[in-house]
């Protein structure tokens, strides 16, 4: 049997014995562009094939949802051949040609468009929840099924899927924080436990990423002693160098420089973390970074409005390399603030003589948790957009980051 293989991952020289290794990052590739997923990859050999040896029996434009669903679900950057893909398998997305889209989006409450957004908070996490707690073939009898009824009891499964997910990865959380409780926070962080599930390792190492900028590997150990798990950066820190440096100490590593798998024996866990956070501690110089928020303009409240958000909307897909434009305003008073949802922040403020503006801060919770005394002016670093509620489209802040005004 002749096997063609292809890949997007970082690589090393030694290839597998096929009659061709597809990947952009092997040494010698020629393609002008490295950010490909694995399903676009598939695509362009599906492409390529159809060039040759003439049209099969499903047009190749009809695929361009699933690609733009795993470029996302991948976080790629949205560059290049990237971004088309993405736009074009939006259009798809939205329309739900496939009656397990429809389903998918029936049960993640989408109602509206298919953005890039969407993907990445509504229909990837349900997708993989089939891999990461049962048995990925779910997700594809769902994305590849002509039964309505079928791809509504699949996308029933994955929702309880998803749900039972977000359980899990809460209490792998809360024990990954209280081994770190009472303890200067290492530049790098490696935890591991006999009772975290595998499938859920990689979310809880990005959880704790963002919460404090630095790597962390978060991995399962098995009954016969054997750690897997996933790694995750922030500020640059390329994880796959870090972990080549390291393969004396590694059962086996692969990824990219931003996410990678790694698989370890129990007992060198120890050394290993020793010798990965003094490799970060050398590259930060001080062992983490101080976190930055990128703020694109500072606008005055009144130039928020229609206009600006339809030209944000030109440049979309946002996503991994093209992210939303971030916009700062100063001097806000603080009209009402209160939680809602138990953990999200909803105010409304105005600059002068504005408009009000609702604004809203997911997992902020409240301004005195933050430190900000009530009637306190505010700046906000925010995303405006429209919000769609009992019919109508209002213009609302989302806010990134809010912090008590200075006085000049």
């Amino acid at each position: 049997m002749d096997v063609v293989v292809t890949d997007h991952h970082q690589t090393d020289e030694n290839m597998p014995p096929a009659v061709a290794v597809l990947n952009p990052h092997r040494a010698g590739a020629c393609y002008p562009f490295r950010g490909l997923c694995s399903a676009a990859l598939a695509y362009k050999v599906a492409q390529a094939y159809q060039r040759r040896y003439g049209v099969a029996g499903v047009p190749l434009e009809s695929l361009l949802d699933l690609v733009a669903l795993a470029t996302v679900a991948d976080v790629v950057p949205l560059h290049d051949e990237n971004r088309n893909f993405v736009r074009e398998g939006l259009v798809q997305l939205s329309r739900g040609a496939r009656c397990g889209v429809r389903a998918l989006k029936q049960v993640a409450g989408v109602t509206r468009d298919c953005t890039a957004e969407t993907i990445a908070f509504k229909l990837a996490p349900r997708i993989n929840a089939a891999g990461r707690l049962d048995d990925a073939m779910l997700a594809v009898r769902l994305l590849t099924t002509d039964n309505p009824a079928e791809a509504q009891q699949l996308a029933d499964r994955l929702e309880q899927l998803n749900r039972e997910r977000q359980r899990i990865e809460v209490d792998i959380m809360a024990e990954a924080l209280a081994s770190l409780k009472d303890q200067e926070v290492p530049p790098a962080l490696v935890l591991a436990s006999r009772h975290w599930h595998l499938g859920v390792v990689g979310i809880v190492a990005a959880r704790l990423v963002d919460r404090f900028q630095r790597p962390a590997i978060v991995m399962a150990i098995n009954e016969q002693g054997i750690a897997k798990g996933s790694a995750r950066t922030t500020g640059g820190f390329d994880l796959y160098q870090g972990l080549a440096s390291c393969r004396e100490m590694l059962e086996a590593f692969g990824g990219h420089p931003s996410a990678a798998g790694v698989t370890i024996r129990e007992s060198r866990i120890a050394e290993f973390r020793t010798r990965f956070s003094e490799m970060v501690a050398g590259w930060t110089h001080d062992g983490a970074k101080i976190p930055t928020l990128h703020v694109d303009a500072e606008v005055r409240l009144d130039e928020v409005n229609l206009k600006l958000i339809q030209e944000i909307g030109s440049l979309h897909p946002f996503g991994e390399g093209n992210p939303e434009p971030t916009f700062a305003v100063t001097c806000l008073e603080v009209m009402d603030a209160r939680t809602v949802g138990e953990k999200h922040l909803k105010m409304t403020v105005r600059q002068g003589a504005s408009l009000p503006f609702d604004s809203i801060g997911f997992g902020m919770k409240s301004l005195l948790e933050r430190g900000i005394p009530s009637r306190t002016p505010v700046d906000l670093a925010f995303t405006p957009e429209l919000n769609h509620w009992n019919g109508r489209d209002r213009i609302q802040l989302r806010i990134r980051d809010v912090r008590p005004s200075v006085s000049e």
